[in-house]
């Protein structure tokens, strides 16, 4: 810079603070901690920067000038102050971004300009800020993690420039030469939409659409008869604008990422509150993550982003909305795995398939009334009501696998091993495809259309279901023969090798009666001595096994998922072939309890409710 060296070589620093833990001057010492030598070492000079400022800002104390003795924290403003006060102060701006220089999504240098008679909205005018708190506390926020930083964006929002000299956009009316800024027009546009239709189709001009025009559509301020006089609108039409307006707002649901909380969706929040009665205040903001790919952030710059127009293209509109909806929830980063969308496009082609099954199958009088068809009429039912659960509470992913995958893996079981019953299978997709509309809505329009759906599939009220279809001890004891057949795999892993037979052995009904009797009076936490004193009946009859069945009660917390004996077994006799098929083993016998099937281990004492006794050979 041009200073001599004698000139500063003399100079000692004078101390200002005092900070505990350190000497009459830390930053000396933190300079020789970290081996600062000269200005030439900034990896070492940031570092004890760092280290120092934060401390003397936070910890220290003044010991010099007009201030001494008072906490850093507390000189800073009234140092700020006693500058102006003897006009020895100016301000300045300063970017705080932590990661400079700042540059646009474009790559481009982002230059910030101090305009001389720049516009700013003051989010710190009387009141204003207590209704925009007002209007997000009584708001949803979905995820409600996120509703902290709603709260803070609103306390640090201060003075937002308004307005611009350049670009496209509409003219400030106080000040012609400057035109409004984009995220300051943007947020109540929603406002506008629910109108403009009806302004369009009646050809009013852009004139006549003054302050009072909208004060009245949007506030009801005005007398609606003198109003029509003064633009010349009929009374009817203003009316009907009005009342377009009411019949739409307030707006129940606004849907975004995240990135936009501390701008847009704050302006939108605190706009709302400056501008609407409460009754039209939002009622629901709900967030999504980003999305990234193959683990990876998209950017065009690593040339891994999917343009929208190429979707249709690659995939197809269904396809990509189930594989985004199915592959994460609002909370979580949707990962685009092209691995998992071909898995998800193969499921897509089933769904096709059966359907094309169905919609070609003749008529036929019979109906099925097999086991295998009530569990499918009864896992219908529940799907029904779980998906309609699900998307009432906004979680989609949930909706999305229930509605289509797990009831996919229902109707393929149906169609293996049970029946062929297409009457049945026609009124299940009936009612299917309108839980799946949200997700594949043209594969859903045309399968409706296909089996003679009257009107649209997207106007089709939500199927009613009736209590009787409902078999939770089906559906409970079809989960058993699958947790079964998990156990049998897991055996043949173990072992290594091959088996000829499987004897399922069910526990007997006296098992299911004591567990009852547990699960009714026993909550959690469970201490064995309750248990026995509750099962001590079973205990005098059944010693041993009744022992047996205590401690995997206790062990368990009383979670020992079950259905009634007769709904076990008579499902194991059903999936019998469902058991084969998915084991390997060729023979499956079925012991119910008194039959006289040979137990050469005496394996069938430890069969449970929920949880036969195995034996393989």
């Amino acid at each position: 810079f041009g200073v001599p060296r004698e000139l500063v070589e003399g100079l000692e620093p004078i101390p200002i603070i005092r900070l505990p833990g350190y000497g009459e001057l830390p930053a000396k010492e933190a300079c020789e901690k970290h081996g600062v030598k000269s200005q030439a070492d900034r990896e070492a000079l940031e570092a004890a920067t760092e280290e120092i400022y934060k401390k003397e800002f936070y910890e220290g104390v003044m010991t010099a000038g007009p201030f001494a003795g008072l906490k850093v924290t507390e000189s800073k403003e009234r140092t700020r102050e006693f500058l102006f006060e003897k006009g020895l102060g100016f301000k300045f701006y300063e970017v705080t971004a932590t990661k400079k220089p700042v540059l646009s999504r474009a790559g481009g240098k982002v230059v910030v300009a101090v305009l001389p008679d720049q516009w700013f909205l003051d989010f710190n005018a009387p009141g204003w800020k207590e209704r925009g708190r007002k209007l997000l506390a009584q708001m949803e926020v979905i995820p409600e993690k996120y509703r902290k930083l709603f709260e803070d964006t609103i306390e640090w929002l201060d003075k937002r420039p308004c307005a611009r000299k350049r670009g496209l956009g509409t003219r400030l009316p106080f000040d012609p030469q400057w035109i409004i800024e984009s995220m300051s027009d943007s947020t109540i546009y929603m406002a506008f939409y629910t109108v403009i239709h009806r302004i369009r189709k009646l050809g009013i001009p852009a004139e006549k659409l003054t302050l009072d025009f909208w004060d009245y559509v949007f506030l009801g301020k005005g007398d609606p008869s003198e109003l029509a006089a003064k633009l010349g609108i009929p009374e009817e039409d203003l009316r009907g604008i009005r009342e377009e307006f009411e019949y739409w707002y307030p707006v129940d649901q606004r849907h975004t990422m995240i990135a936009h909380i501390t701008n847009h969706l704050t302006f939108f929040i605190m706009h709302h509150a400056a501008l609407f009665d409460e009754r039209h205040w939002p009622k629901k903001i709900t967030l999504n993550e980003p999305v990234i790919r193959e683990g990876a952030k998209m950017s065009k710059s690593k040339g891994n982003v999917i343009p929208l127009v190429e979707v249709p293209r690659r995939y197809s509109a269904d396809w990509f909305r189930l594989y985004s909806v199915s592959a994460a929830d609002l909370p979580t980063v949707l990962d685009w795995r092209e691995r998992d969308v071909q898995t998800v496009g193969g499921r897509l082609r089933k769904f096709v398939e059966l359907a094309d099954q169905v919609i070609s199958a003749k008529p036929s009088e019979e109906r099925d009334e097999s086991l295998l068809a009530k569990w499918l009429i009864s896992r219908t039912a529940s799907m029904l009501k779980q998906v309609d659960e699900y998307l009432s509470s906004h979680r989609y992913r949930d909706a999305a696998i229930r509605a289509f995958f797990d009831q996919l893996r229902d109707v393929e079981t149906y169609v293996r091993y049970g029946g062929r019953g297409f009457n049945l299978l026609k009124e299940v997709f009936m009612k299917w495809v309108v839980a799946l509309e949200p997700f594949i809505p043209h594969l859903a329009e045309e399968v409706w259309a296909s089996l003679g759906g009257q009107g649209f599939v997207s106007l089709a009220p939500w199927p009613e279901v009736k209590e009787g279809e409902f078999r939770p001890d089906l559906e409970e004891a079809f989960r058993v023969v699958e947790r079964t057949i998990e156990d049998v795999n897991k055996i043949l892993r173990t072992v290594g090798e091959k088996k000829e037979r499987l004897t399922i052995y069910l526990a007997p009904k006296w098992k299911y009666e004591m567990l009852a009797e547990l699960e009714e009076k026993l909550r959690p936490p469970i201490k064995p001595k309750d248990a026995f004193r509750v099962a001590s009946e079973y205990l005098r009859s059944h010693g041993k096994e009744a022992e047996h069945l205590i401690r995997q009660f206790v062990d368990a917390q009383g979670v020992m998922p079950h259905s009634t004996p007769e709904a076990e077994e008579a499902m194991f006799r059903e999936l019998v072939e469902m058991v084969r098929d998915r084991t390997g083993v060729k023979e499956i016998i079925i012991a119910a309890p008194g039959e006289a099937v040979p137990d050469p281990l005496g394996k069938a004492k430890a069969a449970l409710p929920g949880r036969p006794a195995l034996y393989l050979e």
